[in-house]
């Protein structure tokens, strides 16, 4: 398992995350990570495995928040 560096912390691949949509900049979900360094990240969308051609920057990517408990 390849581990990658996003935000603040260390995600490892094929973690659950969020990009930032370059249209409206909401948070999507529905993705993971492919591959990346401390600068990019390419990201893969989960319903189809599909890596996305461009790199997303780490302010980009987060990972996805566990709802929580009451």
């Amino acid at each position: 398992m390849t581990t990658v560096g996003a935000g603040e912390g260390t995600l490892p691949s094929r973690y659950e995350i969020e990009v930032r949509s370059r249209f409206d900049g909401r948070w999507v979900r529905g993705f993971e990570i492919a591959t990346g360094d401390h600068d990019r990240y390419f990201i893969r969308r989960r319903s189809d495995g599909t890596v996305l051609p461009v790199p997303f920057p780490p302010q980009d990517v987060r990972p996805i928040t566990p709802p929580s408990t009451p």
